[in-house]
């Protein structure tokens, strides 16, 4: 796990647009950590934003031929890492179908949307993740976490 260069950003959004989530808005205030495969491609992405004391944790993939490996839980675990290394207290996220993975893998719990810091629910990656219908607000304490 690395973090990304301006030079990832196409293929992390490529990456992103297959599973029809929201490209990266604002790259230049967002941190990326990738998989590279061994031809300089991208295997894996999760990105973060901080704000004040709080980060925002979005677009986690993993390409398909590599689910099942674990990938998913590693770069999950790396970015919650990159947040308290920035000096974030708290994580919080916007999904649709991976609620159980980010409960049971890395702890995160539902919360309601008025809950979500209001800088972070202000910043345009949150506004796009949470966009959706059926969008699930979920929180971390990092102080917390292991």
């Amino acid at each position: 796990v690395t973090l990304g260069t301006p030079d990832d950003v196409s293929a992390v959004n490529a990456l992103l647009e297959g599973y029809g989530l929201p490209a990266v808005i604002a790259s230049e205030t967002v941190e990326s950590l990738v998989v590279r495969k061994p031809d300089g491609g991208i295997s894996a992405t999760v990105s973060l934003q901080t704000v004040g004391d709080c980060a925002f944790l979005f677009g986690l993939a993993v390409e398909p031929a590599r689910r099942g490996e674990g990938l998913g839980w590693v770069i999950g675990d790396a970015v919650l890492r990159l947040a308290r290394t920035l000096g974030a207290r708290r994580m919080y996220l916007a999904t649709t179908t991976a609620a159980d993975f980010f409960a049971s893998r890395l702890g995160f719990a539902p919360v309601e949307m008025d809950a979500v810091d209001s800088a972070v629910r202000a910043s345009a990656n949150f506004r796009a993740s949470a966009a959706f219908e059926d969008a699930v607000c979920m929180e971390l304490g990092l102080d917390e976490a292991s």
